[in-house]
């Protein structure tokens, strides 16, 4: 499977346990993906603003416009309730993934 198809089911869960920690803005996200993962998380500004839009359409993260410097704004991301309940869910739901596929590869090897 290609890293990008497996990624794609897999960063909205990533982003929102970043926002469940603070609140964030797009660059913020991009910059400690890249941080955390470099080779593995790393995603294109491209990628991620629809993919934010997207998370905001479902009701999992909200944005505002927060002013930074004298011109500047910045527009900020947060976790929902709504978005906490997906997170948890998901998590549980990776938590199986893992220990199945792990399970299966062990028993492989």
């Amino acid at each position: 499977m290609a890293r990008r198809e497996f990624l794609k089911g897999t960063i909205e869960m990533v982003i929102l346990s970043l926002l469940k920690k603070e609140d964030m803005y797009g660059y913020q996200i991009l910059r400690r993906l890249k941080e955390e993962s470099p080779d593995m998380l790393g995603i294109k500004e491209g990628t991620l603003y629809p993919l934010l839009l997207r998370m905001m359409d479902h009701g999992w993260i909200a944005g505002k416009w927060i002013k930074a410097g004298e011109r500047r704004k910045r527009h900020y991301y947060s976790i929902t309730s709504r978005g906490v309940a997906q997170l948890k869910e998901t998590r549980a739901f990776w938590k199986d993934l893992t220990a199945a596929v792990g399970k299966v590869i062990r028993a492989t090897a």
